[in-house]
């Protein structure tokens, strides 16, 4: 008879050392715990007294199945404990908790990508409180590159403030550094709708406006098309004397960078942005990209080629039709390149 010891970290592991020394017929004599350790003692086969084998030995250790018997009142031999396996409950097993995969930008549907790329755009770049077109502050201060549409954008204003209260008397002031040499498109645009522009020298302007006070009939609509030079510390100055706002012109179609540029020259005033030129089609994607990066909102937008009903204020529709205008155009652009 020969009579070993396995030892392991669980019974499993004890029980799978007596079958690889001494087979599955095995006898369990004992089952103990030592030193966090399970220790197995095992017989090839049990002496015999008084012509019969003698029970094994219950094991110290008991293993209880759903039923409630031991297992060594269930298997008398190791063969038997095999079989018996089968109906332990199952071991609690602790797995990481793996996040799903995420399907790849390049494999979600077009759909999908425009729906994601306007929310972002309606929560970053929609302005929360835009003034309802035709409403204006006592003054209202119209800033941006050369050619952006400033002094259209500047009448526009004022026809739309007209029409929505015909109590009102806007004024146009476009102060300038010296006489002017060329023609004046803003008075031109202004006698439309029956106005006469302003055109004061900036240090009459700056000396009377010390102790001018709003008027609610008369808003201010400031045209610096042609002090651009001295436009961002005269800004400074006009803002301090009366609530303003100040409205940065920027026309569609300009680089990411170049609008980045003329963002940043004008960051440290908060201007709203008015994308100017919309005629055909809107802002692409990159610009309204970095109008989000630079951090300002979008409070209106002008297109068309007259003076009245050429403002509105953007809405998400305006974001999902300018985000599709341009996703036809590229899939037009790859079916011509098509062979």
């Amino acid at each position: 008879m020969t009579v070993i010891t396995a030892r392991g970290n669980d019974s499993s592991e004890a029980m799978d050392e007596v079958i690889r020394r001494l087979g599955v017929n095995a006898y369990i004599l004992s089952t103990t715990v030592r030193n966090g350790m399970v220790e197995i003692k095992a017989a090839s086969e049990l002496e015999e007294t008084s012509g019969s084998k003698s029970a094994p030995r219950e094991a110290s250790v008991k293993i209880e199945t759903r039923s409630g018997e031991s297992m060594t009142e269930r298997a008398q031999r190791f063969s038997d404990l095999l079989e018996a396996r089968s109906d332990w409950a199952e071991p609690v097993v602790l797995r990481p908790v793996v996040p799903p995969r995420r399907t790849p930008w390049s494999q979600v549907s077009p759909m999908s990508r425009h729906a994601a790329l306007v929310d972002r755009l309606e929560a970053q770049l929609l302005s929360p409180d835009p003034l309802p077109i035709g409403q204006l502050l006592p003054r209202t201060i119209i800033v941006g590159p050369p050619g952006g549409g400033k002094s259209l954008l500047a009448v526009r204003l004022a026809a739309a403030a007209l029409l929505a209260n015909r109590s009102l008397q806007p004024r146009l002031i476009a102060p300038r550094i010296a006489n002017l040499l060329s023609d004046d498109r803003l008075r031109g645009w202004s006698r439309l709708i029956g106005l006469t522009p302003e055109r004061p020298l900036v240090g009459d302007l700056l000396q009377a406006d010390e102790g001018s006070v709003p008027e609610p009939l008369r808003p201010q609509i400031f045209d610096l098309s042609d002090v651009s030079q001295a436009a961002p510390d005269l800004v400074a100055a006009l803002i301090r004397t009366m609530k303003s706002e100040v409205v940065l012109a920027l026309p569609v179609g300009l680089s990411p960078r170049r609008t980045l540029r003329e963002v940043s020259r004008w960051s440290a005033l908060s201007p709203r942005i008015c994308l100017t030129f919309c005629d055909s089609s809107g802002p692409d994607r990159t610009q309204m990209t970095a109008l989000v990066e630079a951090g300002v909102r979008l409070s209106r937008a002008a297109g068309g080629t007259g003076v009245i009903d050429t403002l509105l204020v953007p809405l998400r529709a305006d974001l999902a039709r300018w985000v599709q205008e341009e996703a036809n155009e590229d899939e037009h652009e790859k079916t011509e390149s098509l062979p």
